[in-house]
């Protein structure tokens, strides 16, 4: 079922379904509930416009903008950044983590178009895809999520 959603998704934007697999490996190992805070995380888009008729605080819209979600591990403010108007809880469900992933990896393909950049990217930031002496600061997990998108590779060419 999973499979089929990314990529239904993936397709939407013009992004490798592996791609999003490799990703979703690394950060969260398939976790839909995986949630970390990041209190350096400095990328808060107008808390103030998404407090919900009081529903929520000021200080919880920043922390939570500051959280990585679900699969994906999107970060709260990216998501805002990318149109994300609802709860940040929703992020958890598969659909709009997915969604995210996907917008993400999209935008980056037109800043690069050589997976290793995206990743670095994807993880980073647009930095990130900087090289000091030929290595991306992230390198590892640059490298990680090659051997898991190499594994999903090889897998789609074993089942063909």
């Amino acid at each position: 079922m999973m499979n089929e959603l990314i990529v239904k998704i993936a397709s939407q934007y013009g992004v490798n379904p592996n791609w999003v697999k490799a990703l979703v490996t690394q950060e969260s190992q398939w976790n839909q509930y995986a949630v970390r805070f990041e209190p350096e995380y400095k990328w808060i888009l107008t808390p103030e416009k998404f407090i919900k008729n009081g529903l929520i605080s000021l200080d919880t819209e920043i922390n939570t903008q500051k959280t990585s979600w679900g699969f994906g591990q999107i970060m709260g403010g990216l998501a805002r950044e990318q149109g994300h108007v609802g709860f940040m809880a929703e992020l958890l469900k598969p659909e709009v983590n997915f969604d995210h992933v996907c917008k993400r990896l999209a935008y980056l393909k037109k800043i690069s178009s050589n997976p290793d950049d995206i990743f670095a990217m994807y993880n980073g930031g647009i930095g990130a895809m900087h090289k000091v002496n030929g290595r991306y600061k992230n390198q590892k997990y640059v490298n990680s999520v090659l051997r898991y998108l190499q594994n999903f590779n090889s897998s789609v060419m074993l089942n063909s």
